[in-house]
This record gives structure tokens, sequence and C-alpha cells, in this order.
């Protein structure tokens, strides 16, 4: 770049003024439109705010004891009220991000005011993070702040004002309490956010009691990631949402279960050190990708996923593992007491026999469960298991998809008699295809509910 020696500013073309500008927070963009007149022109056009009180550089000067914490927080809410001022004749607003230090209820007003403010300009994405700090001793100071946030200092986002934002496709909430929607939930306008596509809360709490209830009767969001979220008033998370594609729970200690239920969820990811014990996944037929890694999951369910779906559990402490799918997905459980497999294939007994690759593709799929400790597979009928021995021969012998410190279960409706002619070729079969097998000759109670439950929806 050619170096201009005589003072005066160098001209660009404004795209190139318009990436450096999206460089640098709001602030400092600003500060940079006195530079010359085409700048403060591209500035005052320009279609994202970024105002973050940790990249402010004020912040980075010499700082004694901490003396000017104060100076520094108060400077920048004072740019950012007479910023807001400046924004008077912008129509539209693309991006508005605010990180800042929340210190008193006047900081929490400003924070409300900026909403507002983008929100009657149709912003497209909001992310939000008022962090409690900066000037904790005026915080601390403030006996009615301590009183109102004494079981949650986080700043209550104006869910009042969001509603509004018939525009807004991306919400980044942290560090905030979504309150109660209730009110909100039962009005007679039920579009709430009909553009909003992605939701990412991070350390945000939650009223458990209508944020799912949100999720249920909206019709855009595809995204949704928690993480390091809390829940007032219930520690079950229950997301009914048929837009949604993505989701993504992470560190939420509070929570105890998971409920799923999403026609086009793609993806689902659980993991962190959390208390969850119990997840169930039903009724997500395109979901191809699971991935939990979780430290005190006790039971998982995972009801009618994508025939092909990837799902690794790397579960130390898991005691009971259901999936009802295809023999086309590829499963890799990593420690479990008990799985129940209930696929498909093997309840369309002429199918599965009429290729012998539907035997090699069961042999593989078992091999992902060869970790656990007690394998139950259920079919419809003994025969639908029982390969000629004449086939078995031809295939010669190879590694059993199940060690011997597995043992495969196989049960039935109505399991063939001991002694007799199916009895034995099944036995013959399952015995060819694991180190420990046998026959379920009486079905325990909750298997018999199980087939109950289940056969009239498989067939």
């Amino acid at each position: 770049m050619a170096v201009n020696t005589l003072g005066s500013p160098v001209h660009m073309p404004d795209l190139v003024i318009e990436k450096i500008l999206k460089c640098l927070p709001t602030k400092v963009a600003f500060q940079a439109c006195f530079l010359s007149k085409q700048w403060e022109g591209v500035i005052s056009s320009f279609p994202a705010l970024n105002f973050d009180e940790d990249d402010d550089l004020d912040r980075h000067r010499p700082n004694l004891n901490g003396e000017n914490d104060y100076v520094h927080h108060k400077t920048f809410i004072n740019f950012l009220n007479g910023y807001l001022e400046h924004l008077d004749n912008r129509k539209h607003i693309d991006k508005l991000r605010l990180h800042t230090w929340v210190s008193t209820y006047r900081d929490a007003a400003n924070i409300d005011r900026c909403l507002e403010v983008a929100i009657e300009r149709d912003v497209k994405e909001l992310d939000i993070s008022p962090i409690l700090g900066g000037g904790d001793q005026v915080a601390l100071s403030k006996r009615s702040w301590v009183k109102r946030y004494k079981n949650s200092i986080f700043y209550s986002i104006p869910w009042l004002t969001l509603v509004n934002a018939k525009s807004l496709t991306s919400l980044n909430l942290e560090c905030v309490r979504v309150p109660d929607l209730l009110d909100l939930l039962a009005g007679p306008d039920r579009s709430l956010l009909p553009s909003l596509k992605t939701m990412s809360f991070t350390a945000v709490r939650l009223h458990d009691c209508s944020f799912f209830p949100l999720l249920r009767i909206s019709s855009s969001i595809e995204y949704l990631s928690l993480t390091a979220c809390s829940f007032e008033g219930n520690d079950q998370c229950d997301v009914y949402c048929t837009s949604l594609k993505s989701l993504e729970v992470k560190y939420c200690h509070g929570l105890r279960s998971i409920m799923v239920g999403a026609m086009n969820l793609e993806s689902f990811t659980l993991v962190g050190y959390t208390n969850c014990s119990f997840v169930d996944v039903d009724d997500a037929p395109n979901l191809k990708k699971i991935d939990i890694c979780v430290d005190k999951l006790k039971q998982l369910y995972l009801w009618r996923c994508h025939r092909a779906v990837e799902a690794t559990i790397n579960v130390q402490s898991l005691r009971l593992f259901k999936f009802y799918g295809s023999l086309e997905a590829q499963v890799s459980v990593k420690a479990c007491w008990k799985c129940i497999i209930w696929v498909t294939e093997l309840w369309l007994q002429e199918w599965f026999l009429s290729n012998s690759k539907n035997l090699f593709t069961l042999i593989e799929f078992l091999k992902g469960f060869g970790c656990c400790k007690k394998v139950w597979l259920c079919t419809r009928d003994s025969k639908a298991l029982i390969i000629p021995e004449s086939f078995r021969k031809t295939v010669g012998t190879f590694p059993t998809p199940l060690p011997e410190s597995c043992t495969l279960n196989v049960a039935m409706p109505n399991p063939p008699k001991p002694g007799s002619r199916d009895f034995l070729d099944l036995n013959d079969f399952i015995n060819w295809i694991a180190h420990s097998a046998r026959i379920v000759k009486q079905n325990p109670q909750w298997l018999i509910e199980l087939f109950a439950n289940y056969t009239n929806g498989s067939e």
C-alpha cells in the first residue's frame, strides 16, 4: 500500500474501509471516523454495532489498585448512550453485539434501551452478554440490587421487548435470566419471534415452565445451544420443536432428565459433567448424528431415529440403553450394563432372510455393543434368526461380534418351546455369532410391556 507522506488521509474504497471497521469495536471504529469525512460517512451507515467493554482500549491503560475501573465503566456507558442518540436517523440495524459490565439498575436500563433501539430498527442478530462486575463495589453497596438478585444475580432480559423483534433471526444470550413467559404464551399472538432460527444460551437462567413451551409453538427455530444453563422450578429439559435441526446441551449441571421429540432434528450433542441421569430421544426420523459424553447418565432411549444414524455413547455408568431403529445404524457404546435392541429388519422375516448380506450387516451392527454386559436382541419370530447350517458352512469361521464378557439374550413375543426344532436351530445360530448366548424362554414383565407397546407400531 502506498504511504501518504503529506499527512492527509489516503482515499480508499468504501468496501475496504467497511472491512477494516468490521474488525474493530464500535467505539474504536467511531473514533476512527475523525480520520476523514469518507470514514465518517461509512460508519454512519454501518449496519453492525459491536459494543464490548472488555475490548475498550481505555481498559488496558495502567490502572493502580483498580481505582479507575469505575471511571472506565462510566466512560463506556456515556459513549454508549451518546452513540444511541447518534442512531436517530438510521432506519436499519443488522446486528447488535453488547458485552458490558452490570453494576447498577441504571446499567440494566441502558441495556434495555439498546434492545429497544435495535428492535425498533428491525435488528436481525442480537448478542447480549451483561456480566455482573467491573464496578462490583457499587453493586454490592446497593441493598435493593442484592435483594432483588439474591437468588439470581443475572440481568433479566426484557422478553416483552424481544417478542416484538419480528425480523430477529439469531439470538445469543450470556449471563442473563429469561423470565416467566406464561402470560405471553397465553396471549392472542402466539407467533412469537417468527423469524428466529438460531438460539445460543450460555450461563443463562431459564424459567423452565415457559421456555420449553415456547419451543413447542415455534415454527422457525433450527439451532438451539444450551451451555452451562440452569432451570428455575424444574430439572427436566423437554425439547419438542418440529423445526429444530440441531440441539446442543453442554455442562448444564442442574438437569436430571432430557426428553427430545423433533421430526426434523439432524444432530444431538450432550456433553459435560452433568447430573443428568435419563435421556429419551423419540420420533426423530432425520436424526443422523448423536454424540453423548456425560459421566452420570443411567438410562438412554433412542427410538425411531434415522436408519443410518451415527451414535457415539461415551458413558461409563450407563445402566440401560434401549435402541429402536435399523441395522444400518452405526452405534458405538463405550460401556453399559444392559442394552435392549429392537431393529426393524428382524420384524420383516422374509426380507431379512432373502439376502445373505443382511446377516453380515447384523454381525457388524452387534459389534457396536461389544462393551455391554448384557445385550437383549428382540425379534418377531424365531425363524427370522434361523440360518441354515449349509449357509453357515459356506461362510466359514469369523470373529464373533460379542466378546465372552457379553451375554446375548434373544427374545420374542412367543418363544419356541425348549427342545423343538425351531428352538434348537435358533440356539445353534446365536451361539455361532456369540460366545455366550441364550434364548429367553419366559419373558419378564418389562419385556412383555415393551412388546405390547411397540409391536403394533412396527407393523
